[in-house]
């Protein structure tokens, strides 16, 4: 005989809502149920066993169903854990559990967990099916138990479109199913449940991932932005951004840097490029630092010369310097053209001519004490020549690389006055 409980045979007088709480709690899990009305109101709760799962089916007036971190403590040891899973009717519901409130609309999929704090609430009446699947059953980790419940499941997804219907199916069908039947059922239907909630585990932890990153992209533009800004700061960046400093810090705890260093290594590749182009705004390395941001030309003539190891008047004169610097100082320009009868004299041993010249062999270029022979037409390290050509066919043969040493581009040969682009 199927388990039914109705108020329409409770005794005449009394409390109608107390009795159906209590009923509700002895057949299910124990809860305190608050109706919308007066002391007496009408429902209707079936249940049906089907191997170690319990479906709920109920129907009833408009009521809320709380189960407490009291109740719990109190019931601790004597009621087993349930991961409650559950097809919305028309009225819909509101699920509230683990600080998220979730507002289920009509055939809404959703779960709770029984051993922890949730409320239940139907403002409009109760229309429900419901399974019980002992927690014991459920091969998930509690943190991934917990990132799926009280949050609203897509009923089209891909398993989520397998647990609705037969949720429902099961409700009204388990009452006559051979127990050899319901058993294998039993495992099927709690093999999918699992499945369900790693799956909307993992996929809440991707889109927390890519929510994150695309915040540091943002607030990487905004820094972009607002270089020139001396207020610029975690304060301001946060405030732009909606967002607690804390919060704004956590989102740069895996990119080896801070926010305040990240301003600073901006700004300062800033300066870098200004000052190797030989655009000083009002004619002063000063002038470079305020529009960049920096108060202090003094702090400014600091942090460059520890950056990249000389002073800003230096780089400014040298046009980017020829001494080791940061690899994260990028200096982009034009390079000087060579005239066509330069020649380049011995009296620098660096650059005295060998005394055996090998076959076929390129032009050589040095970088930090490393040379590097290119075969004319070869494809350069990282990515290949652009626009290549035999060197040996070019009269005024460029090679040109990127100044942050190994970390750039190749060599690229270009004829004269083909240099001179960003990134070359």
């Amino acid at each position: 005989m199927t388990p039914v409980i109705d108020t329409a045979g409770f005794p005449d007088g009394g409390n109608s809502v107390r009795r159906w709480s209590r009923a509700v709690s002895k057949a299910t899990v124990p809860v305190t149920v608050a109706s919308y009305g007066a002391p007496t109101m009408e429902g209707r709760m079936t249940t049906h066993p089907l191997g170690h799962l319990l479906f709920v089916t109920t129907d009833a007036d408009p009521q809320c169903f709380t189960r407490s971190r009291r109740r719990i403590a109190r019931d601790a040891g004597q009621t087993e854990p349930f991961v409650v899973v559950a097809v919305v009717g028309d009225t819909g519901a509101v699920l509230q559990q683990g600080g998220r409130t979730a507002e289920l609309a009509a055939g809404t999929l959703a779960l709770w967990d029984t051993e922890r704090p949730h409320v239940v609430d139907f403002p409009r009446s109760v229309h429900i099916k419901a399974c019980l699947v002992p927690r014991r059953a459920i091969g998930v980790r509690d943190d991934e138990l917990e990132r799926v419940t009280a949050t609203v499941i897509d009923a089209d997804g891909p398993v989520a479109a397998l647990v609705a219907p037969l949720l429902v199916t099961l409700a009204e069908t388990a009452v006559d199913c051979p127990e050899h039947v319901a058993d294998r059922l039993a495992r099927n239907f709690t093999d999918l449940v699992t499945t369900l909630i790693a799956e909307r585990a993992a996929g809440d932890v991707a889109d927390t991932v890519g929510s994150r990153q695309a915040q540091a992209w943002e607030v990487r533009a905004y820094v972009d932005r607002h270089l020139g800004d001396p207020e610029l700061g975690p304060e301001t960046i946060a405030a732009a951004h909606s967002m607690s400093v804390r919060s704004l810090h956590k989102l740069f705890e895996g990119e080896r840097t801070t926010v305040s260093r990240l301003i600073q290594r901006r700004r300062l590749e800033e300066c870098a490029r200004d000052l190797a182009r030989g655009d000083s705004g009002d004619g002063t390395i000063s002038g470079v630092a305020r529009r960049w941001g920096f108060s202090s030309p003094a702090h400014f003539s600091r942090l460059f010369h520890a950056a990249h190891g000389m002073p800003p008047s230096r780089w400014r004169d040298t046009r980017g310097g020829a001494a080791s610097s940061d690899p994260s100082a990028v200096v982009d320009g034009p390079l000087p053209t060579p005239a066509e009868n330069d020649r380049v004299t011995p009296r620098d041993p660096r650059h005295a001519p060998r005394r055996r010249e090998k076959r076929n062999r390129g032009p050589s270029v040095a970088k930090r004490s490393k040379t590097v022979d290119l075969t004319c037409g070869e494809a350069a390290t990282h990515g290949g020549l652009v626009g290549s050509r035999d060197l040996r066919d070019s009269t005024h043969g460029l090679m040109c690389f990127h100044a942050a040493g190994e970390r750039g581009h190749g060599p690229i040969p270009a004829s004269a006055g083909e240099c001179g682009q960003e990134g070359a």
